[in-house]
């Protein structure tokens, strides 16, 4: 029995030790982070491509406010281009109201003839026509229809547009090398080149093209830090021959404050006005010294308000600020993707988006913009106010940038 007992243990052990070791194909393997596939990006999904259409044309630009919202408005090209209609005969729903509001005194230089409906619901019809000889390309007049009757609401004067789409067509990004940020410094390594059999210009009347960065984790995928809303200078017309390539400013500012020394990143380069995005490049950052100020930022579209401001830059309570005569320093809340960085000096050093020196600590500047109260200040600011920074009853200055001259 005792013999028995013994053979059924060693039996039984063996079976737990069998069960323990055995595979089992059909339990569910785990992956491990290591294991993952790597973290593929979209660029044209991050940088929202437009789809090329060369059936439309945009009216207007981002400061448009005749299409019932703020920007500008993709037409069909064939309502462009068909000759319209004198506004003593054009026939449609608002075309009675049309003619009103054209004997009215504030429509005294509206042409009379070639209108026709770009837009037209049930409730709202926009009405444009080319003027005779005018600086702008289209008169456009909106209408909706109020308790029973069409009533005029905007009127502006617009240009006609190529779509970012058609404007950046058969144009490409590339890196030219790995972006490497030290010392608050960072090179143009975002290259633009046209791969169209002729040359290629950005036009007189736009903003300046930079790069705007998305920056990822390579492990994650999240992005670090924000792209930078915010624009270049205006007027400033890019030209490329076939075949050319020219590099661009990367505005780097608005992920700045959150990349870590010694850290490697994935980043993607959006240029908004040509519907470009770039292939994934990576970004690196060496030494990275940044100010422990708050810099009070906006989305800057390009306009501003026209007051000037200004005195010695200084940080007040953590925030950038300036001294004027004023018993109390002036907050100023600057265009997306400004920083205070050390350069190699005691002093920090104020930079724009792109990296470009502003200013210095100490600096007598003259700002472009105007004064709001805290409220506003606190709605514009991204992220709100910093507690230590809000000055009840006090007023902030939105700026531009320095002021020309």
């Amino acid at each position: 029995m005792a013999g028995a007992l013994s053979l059924s243990l060693a039996l039984a052990s063996f079976g737990v030790l069998r069960n323990a070791f055995r595979e089992e194909p059909d339990r569910p393997q785990v992956q491990t982070p290591s294991q993952a596939e790597t973290i593929r990006l979209d660029p044209e999904e991050i940088c929202e491509v437009p789809a090329y259409d060369p059936s439309v044309a945009l009216l207007g630009d981002d400061s448009s406010s005749v299409f019932g919202g703020t920007g500008a408005r993709a037409v069909p090209l064939e309502l462009l281009e068909a000759p319209g209609a004198p506004a003593s005969s054009i026939a449609g729903p608002a075309t009675e109201a049309l003619r009103s509001f054209l004997m009215e005194p504030q429509a005294v230089h509206a042409p009379p003839d070639s209108w026709r409906a770009i837009v037209e619901t049930p409730d709202e019809v926009i009405f444009a026509a080319p003027p005779d000889g005018g600086y702008s390309d289209w008169w456009v007049t909106r209408f909706t229809l109020t308790d029973g009757a069409w009533t005029p609401r905007e009127s502006e004067l617009v240009d006609q547009h190529q779509t970012a789409a058609q404007l950046g067509r058969s144009l490409s990004l590339t890196w030219g090398e790995t972006t490497v940020v030290d010392d608050g410094v960072w090179g143009w390594t975002l290259h633009l080149k046209n791969n169209r059999e002729a040359s290629w210009s950005s036009g007189e009347g736009g903003y300046e093209l930079w790069g705007v960065a998305h920056v990822f984790d390579p492990e994650t995928g999240g992005e670090i830090g924000h792209a930078a809303r915010s624009v270049g200078g205006w007027g400033v017309e890019s030209v490329l021959a076939s075949g050319e390539t020219a590099r661009l400013p990367l505005s780097l500012g608005g992920a700045l404050s959150a990349l870590q020394a010694g850290h490697e990143y994935d980043v993607v380069a959006c240029v908004p006005e040509l519907g470009l995005a770039s292939p994934v490049g990576m970004l690196r950052v060496a030494e990275h010294p940044m100010a422990s100020a708050t810099v009070l930022t906006y989305p800057f579209d390009g306009t501003s308000m026209l007051a000037l401001g200004g005195g010695r830059l200084m940080i007040h309570d953590g925030c950038l600020a300036v001294a004027d005569r004023s018993p109390r320093p002036i907050y100023v809340l600057w265009p997306d993707g400004y920083a205070l960085v050390y350069r190699q000096q005691e002093q920090p050093v104020l930079i724009d988006a792109v990296g470009r020196e502003v200013a210095r600590l100490g600096d007598e500047v003259t700002l472009g913009g105007g004064y709001v109260p805290a409220e506003h200040a606190d709605q514009a600011t991204i992220g709100g106010l910093p507690d230590g920074c809000r000055a009840p009853g006090g007023s902030y200055f939105i700026t531009s940038g320095l002021a020309e001259g």
